[in-house]
């Protein structure tokens, strides 16, 4: 899992970026 991803999924934004992508 790249960096920026992990960030996301810490952030609780897993959701979103799963959304938007």
């Amino acid at each position: 899992m790249p960096d920026w991803l992990r960030r996301a999924v810490n952030a609780g934004q897993s959701k979103e970026f799963y959304r938007v992508g």
